[in-house]
């Protein structure tokens, strides 16, 4: 039985820029996790057959008795008695300590004990170190205090000693002191080693087992108890015959049968009849003395396989979905009511070495068994330059990355490279926001969800065509309250779109155009006001918009506006500028400065003028939103030439533009993003300078903005995915910050 937690198993630039750059590396943020990180999801601790005693627990702290927990999770089990159904095939029991020993140092306390070598036996004192060491040929000798007593001899010997249990024998190499019984020393046949074995009868070897904590519920230590009682029976009754060659015992005193320890008196280990509350483990022992478990499959005369462990990740097993071999009636798959879960972090290239591959891209659990673990995980990667796959299971997995149990519930962190397309937006609908990320090398979406101060990914969906797309827009186009993505392809016309359902796209067509090319200024927004997305565009030949609106499964195209100047308009934005719940398009003309509206009916487009700029040209980074907070959107732009920022605010009808914020430092910013980032309402924007790697926050007051340094990134180039969305649900809008050269996201 493998142990946790004290449980085993048988068998986680302004004007202030020049006084605070000195200071912005001390206002990073959360660390950034390193995206090479694979990090798996499970549940449970140990095989999940038969009792989980977590689970065992759960029952006893809801009021049911050990019977009623031990015929849950034992289907159709039976109770009896030694000497009655049971006859105790083996009696007293051989219970293997260490194996292949080439020394063994034992001292006693609280009196003596006697030390035998073959036949010739030795009174040792309290406190007196001996030894067993072996000397080749199969010779071994005893030492006392470091010096030989009498000749070698067979590796053959035994440990005696009276008043047990307050006399003890203490093993400090073997981290074992024994209380009860006779230790033995046996001979490892061909070879000058020898086993430690302790002798003693089943209900004394019973108080030693050191399998749940003493303070656990009366019943789930009586369960543990008969359990307990009944897998020894089965193992005494298995080797009735021949004692297991490779400890020349029963059963291990380790997890690989009960982890026995004797006498454990550490303060906090709370285990076996020596630690605290030693006394109530002993009393579970005696009150079910002799009682054990049956099973009509295998009859009255033997007692059932009676597995346990510590902790499912939701079920137990049924026996052969994980070990193989024939259905046990008694072994089957029962829900958990105290499961566990845990985390594991492995490298991509400790995955891949496990593997013995040279890298690892993807691992998705295909099949699952009936307790909800996997039963087939489908992990492709690259070995020597040539793609490969296997089909492993969730033991296999537990084994080759040292997982805590073979329920693996996810895996996370298999990155594709070469990251083209972000997008943020509350895709699987948990009112936080996620970043969805394009890889064009593979034509793959992954989504990024936050966890523990960083974001982590997970593959989507996979496009049979990986490049061409252009024209990447978020919006909810069916109405379910997640985010989906819109994606056009020029080589013939059609948009598709990825539905989210929660945890992956589903993408299908939605329309095809009769004119593939030319289209420009793809917006996306609610314009017909039904609550779900809509797609705008804009083709300068006749200078026409087009909305294509969601009927919640595909598009239907209209021409909603013919402009008189085909060409020439910039910075085309969408927004709901006249705050009737419909968004409309502005589109700014630099030949007069002029920005027009198209305010939407719902089933066109009315254009007119609402702003006459002074300053015809030179403008950038002109962003939509509502920067006063009176449910119209605005809109920001910024002027390079002397680092200002004008708002244009709506009226409803037309933009009133006036200075808001003046930089010391006019260039290099980019990029200025809009976010509400101290979730009072209104709008704010942020402005990212390379040169530093510095985040500054322009927060608005309703009529004029207020900058001030919001953290930074360190190098200052190269960081892509930049986007103002409210990754942890706080309210506040977030930086996020990708770094493809070493797949790092670093959140501001």
């Amino acid at each position: 039985m493998r142990s946790a937690d004290g449980v085993s198993e048988v068998s986680r630039l302004p004007k202030i820029l020049g006084t605070l750059l000195i200071a912005f590396t001390l206002v990073l943020g959360a660390t950034p996790a390193l995206a090479t990180d694979i990090v798996v999801q499970g549940g449970g601790w140990g095989h999940g057959i038969g009792m989980p005693q977590w689970g065992a627990k759960a029952m006893a702290d809801d009021g049911a008795s050990a019977e009623q927990i031990l015929q849950y999770f034992y289907t159709g089990a039976n109770f009896g008695e030694v000497g009655d159904e049971f006859t105790l095939q083996a009696n007293p029991l051989h219970i293997g300590i260490a194996q292949g020993q080439s020394t063994a140092s034992f001292s006693s306390i609280n009196g003596g004990m006697t030390v035998c070598l073959d036949d010739v036996c030795h009174a040792a004192a309290a406190g007196e170190t001996w030894a067993m060491r072996s000397m080749g040929l199969g010779q071994c000798r005893l030492e006392k205090n470091g010096s030989p007593i009498d000749a070698p001899g067979e590796c053959s010997g035994q440990i005696t000693w009276s008043s047990q249990p307050t006399r003890r024998v203490i093993f400090p190499g073997l981290s074992r002191t024994f209380a009860r019984g006779r230790v033995l020393f046996k001979p490892v046949d061909g070879q000058s080693t020898f086993h430690v074995v302790v002798e003693l009868p089943l209900e004394t070897y019973l108080l030693g087992l050191a399998e749940v904590p003493n303070s656990w519920p009366t019943e789930a230590l009586q369960a543990q108890v008969i359990a307990a009682r009944s897998y020894a029976l089965y193992k005494a009754w298995f080797y009735r015959f021949n004692l297991r060659a490779s400890c020349k015992c029963h059963l291990y005193g380790s997890t690989v049968d009960q982890a026995y320890r004797g006498w454990y008196e550490n303060p906090t280990g709370d285990l076996t009849e020596g630690g605290p509350n030693g006394e109530r483990w002993a009393a579970a022992v005696q009150a079910t003395a002799g009682k054990a478990l049956w099973h009509s499959h295998h009859g009255s005369s033997r007692a059932l396989e009676a597995y346990y462990f510590s902790s499912t990740g939701g079920a137990t097993e049924n026996n052969e979905e994980v070990w193989g071999g024939s259905p046990y009636p008694y072994l089957r798959s029962k829900d958990d009511p105290g499961p566990t879960s845990w985390t594991n972090t492995v490298t991509k290239t400790q995955f891949a070495s496990a593997l013995g591959w040279d890298d690892v891209f993807s691992a998705v659990i295909a099949s699952r068994n009936e307790s909800g673990s996997p039963s087939e995980i489908v992990v492709k990667g690259r070995d020597g330059g040539t793609p490969v796959s296997t089909v492993r299971t969730g033991g296999q997995l537990r084994s080759l990355l040292g997982l805590r149990s073979h329920f693996i519930k996810s895996f996370t962190g298999f990155y594709a490279a070469g990251f083209s397309v972000f997008l943020g937006g509350d895709f699987d609908g948990d009112g936080k926001d996620e970043v969805a990320a394009f890889s064009a090398n593979d034509g793959s979406w992954w989504v990024f969800d936050y966890e523990s101060g960083t974001l982590v990914g997970t593959r989507w969906a996979d496009f049979a065509t990986s490049s061409g797309w252009v024209a990447h827009q978020v919006g909810d186009f069916d109405g379910d309250g997640r985010d989906d993505i819109a994606q056009f392809h020029p080589s013939n016309g059609t948009w598709w779109v990825s539905r989210s359902k929660g945890s992956a796209f589903f993408t299908t067509e939605w329309a095809d155009f009769a004119t593939a090319s030319g289209w420009q200024a793809r917006l996306s927004g609610d314009f017909d006001g039904d609550g779900r997305d809509d797609i705008a565009q804009f083709h300068p030949s006749n200078g026409t918009w087009w909305v294509s609106r969601s009927t919640g499964s595909g598009f239907s195209t209209t021409e909603w506006a013919d402009f008189s100047s085909a060409s020439g308009w910039q910075a085309r934005l969408a927004g709901d500028f006249d705050g009737n719940g419909r968004d409309d398009i502005a589109q700014f003309h630099p030949s007069n400065g002029t920005w027009w509206v198209s305010r939407s009916t719902a089933s066109g487009f009315s254009t007119g003028l609402w702003a006459d700029f002074a300053s015809a040209s030179g403008w950038q980074a002109r962003n939509a939103g509502d920067f006063d907070g009176d449910g119209r959107d605005d809109i920001a732009q910024f002027h390079p030439s002397n680092g200002t920022w004008w708002v244009s605010r709506s009226s409803g009808s037309g933009f009133s533009t006036s200075l808001w914020a003046d930089f010391a430092t006019p260039s290099g910013w980019g990029p200025q993003i809009v976010g509400d980032f101290n979730g009072d309402g209104r709008d704010d924007i942020a402005n990212f300078h390379s040169g530093n790697g510095s985040w500054w926050v322009s927060r608005s007051s309703g009529g004029s903005f207020s900058t001030s340094l919001k953290g930074a990134v360190s190098p200052g180039t190269g960081w892509t995915g930049q986007l103002a969305i409210d990754v942890d649900g706080d309210g506040d809008d977030d930086l996020t910050n990708w770094r493809q050269s070493i797949q790092l996201w670093a959140i501001r």
